[in-house]
């Protein structure tokens, strides 16, 4: 549950924030959110007033309104994030995605290639390893007979429940399978 009445005071206070205080670089992540957004709003009217202010930098890692991670929630909140979310990146003076498919929701909203830089989430794979499969069922007291997949991450609960809808099917064809998740569920 959200509390409505503390996200909205917190974002009457960034709104001041951004406004009142000088910032060389501000750094927003999750720019549509109602703090997020009255801040940046803020930084830019402060710019456009004529005072000394940085470069706003917009992170944005997710599609959250319309058919993204929003939809889950109440109407009130689908309609504030459908709203926000794709006019906040105008606001920006540069913005970072992590895919493809971000940067093209930039570019359709005529967003500025220059602005946009993409960092992809994940790490660099050769800095890893794998252990040796028997090694690994040792380790984790895994039946080497079993199939596993793995699901890593945090899981949001339309997510979980879509998860577990495609594992029944996947399980359907692969009797042997066994399904591990490492990370925080709902």
């Amino acid at each position: 549950k959200w509390d409505y009445a503390g996200y909205m005071s917190r974002a009457f206070i960034y709104g001041l924030l951004g406004f009142f205080k000088n910032y060389d670089v501000a750094h927003v992540f999750i720019p549509w959110q109602p703090p997020s957004f009255l801040f940046s709003l803020a930084v830019k009217m402060r710019k456009a007033l004529g005072f000394r202010t940085g470069k706003l930098v917009l992170d944005w890692d997710d599609l959250w309104s319309y058919d993204g991670i929003i939809a889950e929630h109440n109407k009130l909140i689908r309609s504030v994030v459908n709203f926000s979310e794709m006019r906040v990146y105008k606001l920006a003076d540069e913005i970072t995605t992590c895919s493809q498919f971000l940067t093209k929701k930039l570019l359709e909203q005529n967003i500025s290639q220059k602005k946009i830089t993409q960092l992809h989430n994940g790490s660099n794979v050769n800095d890893f390893f794998p252990v040796p499969q028997d090694e690994c069922h040792s380790r984790l007291d895994l039946d080497p007979k079993q199939l596993y997949g793995l699901l890593v991450g945090h899981f949001q609960t339309t997510a979980v429940d879509k998860t577990i809808d495609h594992l029944i099917q996947i399980k359907s064809t692969i009797n042997n399978l066994k399904i591990l998740f490492v990370g925080k569920l709902p």
